[in-house]
């Protein structure tokens, strides 16, 4: 590649223009006894009191960036990169727990998840950078034995494909039929967790967005450990993403379970030259990047994973060139999911894509104009917020012609925050009942801040009518008790979230959809128990 407009070159400029930003994360001083460590907040702040092991994997972006060529990539062969990346490594070994294991969000929480990132990226680097130091093979195979033994609370398909990842890299790069072999077992637990419908659960159900993460670990592992089943599992999954792609290029978004748009494309690139879906995600993704209409997972803690993956994406893109089969066309009609509560309905000029199964959260198309992101109204009580947003199996979806009609109640959506005393208990169970068992805080965690539900003093009803020249959305919402009727704050939502997700509430175009406030509507539902809010949209 020595064209600026060479194919992939999107994918380059972004990892190049980020590379400085990466150097200015890890400590450089190698008298440091944090050398190598690209949590700033822990090392050159000082405001965290252990180092996050998700930031390592930000070795990988360094040595990709030495040792491989491309145009404009002045750092192709620096030595100080070099030695930066492996110092990176060596302080996540240095920094982990005697198993392997690393932290992510709170000392001995031994997160599977972050683990699993550093480990992959970890496994890929030495091989382009073509060491074989033993101190750093041994690190690498505690870590993925570690990976291969290990249980998580709840079901995130995309980890469990990375750890075959980086079980499968390892096992290649050091030509360990052993661990190749036994790799397949993640991809196993996968396989048996992907949905009829082509979707892997992550949490509550499907993900669009999580799903292009688990696609590209499982694509990159079918290249090292061929197998016709998870080929066919891979087929599954395109089909199911192929519906996610918006009319204007971008991806996902609040309508998945875990409000997430940050999609990995080199899944797709790596599919393209066998899968009409994929050619049609690689290509419409990419052109929709180049226009800014992708999402932006840019914060310090999550942009190595797409620093990662994008020069994997231009190198599979490149290699298939334009062949391939014909693009894939959707049909003007409904494409419905019902185990994963998501409808795309196409008619005439209209594109609408709809969470069923989180209180009617839509993003509509007029060609490939955005005409609105929708995700609900969002009510607050003094300190109190409710939401219609949340998944919730019980949210009742009829259709009526041309209209959806959605019945549930609003959900309690507080925000947990930090305080000094908090604090310092949390830390308390860190060292106590987290250390013994990191599992059981987990899922007290899981509960509290992602899957737990309490139900709100708030009905609605919810109609979506694309019938006629416009769209017509109108919710009809009824207390049912004095707190309900005690509203001070009432609006429609764009892009509103309430559960933690790392990879949520990132910047894309549609945020510039503003929230409107309904204060005639939360005054009519004080003085008379409900209300109507009716919005038009052409």
């Amino acid at each position: 590649m020595t064209d600026a407009a060479a194919p992939g070159q999107y994918y380059l400029s972004r990892v190049q223009a980020e590379l400085p930003r990466v150097l200015t994360l890890v400590d450089r001083d190698p008298s440091s006894p944090t050398y190598g460590c690209f949590d700033r907040n822990y090392w050159h702040y000082r405001t965290q009191d252990f180092p996050s092991g998700m930031y390592q994997e930000l070795a990988l972006p360094l040595a990709q960036a030495v040792a491989l060529e491309w145009p404009g990539n002045r750092f192709y062969g620096e030595p100080r990169l070099r030695e930066l990346a492996l110092a990176g490594i060596d302080f996540a070994a240095r920094s982990a727990h005697a198993d392997g294991s690393c932290d992510d969000y709170f000392p001995y929480e031994r997160a599977l998840g972050a683990t699993a990132f550093a480990a992959a990226a970890h496994a890929e680097a030495l091989r382009l950078l073509g060491d074989r130091d033993p101190a750093r093979v041994a690190y690498l195979r505690r870590r993925c034995d570690w990976l291969l033994g290990s249980e998580e609370s709840g079901q995130l398909t995309n980890h469990h494909a990375l750890v075959a990842l980086a079980a499968a890299r390892t096992g290649a790069w050091l030509d360990d039929a052993g661990l190749l072999e036994r790799a397949r077992a993640p991809v196993e637990r996968c396989l048996a967790w992907q949905h009829e419908e082509g979707w892997f659960p992550e949490y509550e159900g499907a993900d669009p967005a999580y799903q292009t993460l688990t696609l590209s670990f499982l694509a990159e592992v079918a290249e090292l450990l061929p197998s016709s089943e998870l080929d066919a599992a891979l087929d599954r999954a395109l089909a199911f993403c192929v519906h996610f792609l918006h009319p204007d290029g971008a991806y996902a978004g609040e309508t998945g379970s875990r409000n997430n748009a940050q999609v990995l494309p080199s899944g797709f690139e790596r599919l393209a030259g066998r899968s009409a879906e994929a050619r049609t995600l690689a290509d419409g993704w990419l052109a929709g990047a180049e226009e800014g209409k992708a999402a932006h997972p840019d914060d310090d803690r999550i942009f190595s994973h797409w620093m990662q993956d994008f020069p994997a994406a231009a190198r599979a893109r490149r290699e298939r060139g334009d062949t391939g089969p014909e693009p894939f066309v959707a049909e003007a009609s409904d494409t419905v999911f019902p185990a994963a509560g998501l409808q795309v309905i196409r008619r005439g000029e209209w594109t609408l894509t709809v969470a069923t199964g989180k209180g009617g959260v839509v993003r509509a198309h007029r060609g490939s104009r955005l005409v609105v992101n929708d995700t609900g109204l969002v009510a607050r009580a003094g300190k109190e917020r409710f939401v219609m947003h949340q998944v919730d199996p019980a949210c009742r979806t009829e259709r009526e012609g041309d209209a959806l009609v959605l019945r549930g109640v609003f959900h309690r959506a507080p925000r947990h925050l930090a305080t000094p005393l908090r604090q310092v208990a949390f830390r308390g169970l860190n060292a106590t009942i987290g250390r013994a068992a990191p599992g059981l805080l987990r899922r007290l965690l899981q509960g509290l801040l992602i899957t737990g539900k309490k139900p709100a003093p708030l009905r609605f009803e919810r109609r979506i009518d694309w019938g006629g020249d416009e769209l017509v959305i109108e919710d009809r919402i009824d207390a049912t008790g004095a707190e309900g009727r005690g509203l001070d704050g009432l609006w429609a939502s764009t892009d509103a979230t309430s559960i933690y997700v790392a990879t949520s509430n990132l910047w894309q175009e549609a945020s510039l959809e503003p929230w409107v406030r309904l204060d005639d509507a939360a005054e009519t539902l004080r003085r008379d128990g409900h209300a109507t809010i009716r919005r038009t949209f052409r």
